[in-house]
């Protein structure tokens, strides 16, 4: 079996920290709408803040990859779950990426940005739905859950049925991912 190299600790630490922030912002976004009452700034505040985190987290981990692709040269993986993998790391890049940049786009036009962090005292708007980003943003973010649920399915399908243990590759703990792990015994 072909096993891709295994990432960098930085590159693991900032795989599992997106994906706790991903998954949080989610439910935090589903949850903060409507926006109406003033009880929602908080999951607001918490909301746009953590989306520019993971604005950031994203683009040092694409940084990160391009860089160690060139230090090792440029990885082939064959066959048609490699295809899908790629193309589903490419376009989680592209998703998240332009979440936030339709989630900045939503809450500049509706002045959230302004209301949230600004202390204008003014109300939410009843409703950001008029707001064409805000359609953009949530209609990505229902392509995002989707594509998350597919990357926990497959990840379910390799480590379970195919047994590549991709766990293993992507845990912090230092055995190979062929190897048993010291547990296993237990």
């Amino acid at each position: 079996m072909n096993t891709p190299p295994r990432p960098s600790t930085l590159g693991i630490v900032l795989h599992w920290t997106l994906a706790v922030l991903i998954l949080s912002m989610l439910a935090i976004g589903f949850a903060a709408f409507p926006t109406s009452g003033p009880h929602k700034i908080g999951l607001l505040a918490t909301h746009m803040m953590a989306g520019m985190a993971i604005l950031a987290l994203t683009l040092l981990r694409l940084v990160i990859r391009v860089q160690a692709g060139r230090r090792r040269g440029t990885v082939r993986k064959t066959g048609r779950l490699a295809a899908v993998s790629s193309l589903m790391q490419a376009g989680s890049y592209a998703l998240v990426l332009a979440m936030t940049g339709s989630g900045l786009a939503a809450a500049a036009m509706s002045e959230l940005n302004q209301i949230v962090f600004g202390g204008t005292g003014q109300p939410l708007p009843v409703s950001i739905d008029r707001y064409p980003a805000f359609g953009v943003h949530r209609a990505l973010a229902i392509v995002l859950a989707v594509l998350v649920a597919a990357h926990v399915t497959i990840i379910a399908y390799e480590q379970f049925v195919r047994k590549s243990r991709p766990l293993a590759r992507m845990s912090l703990q230092r055995t190979k991912p062929d190897a048993p792990s010291a547990e296993a015994g237990h």
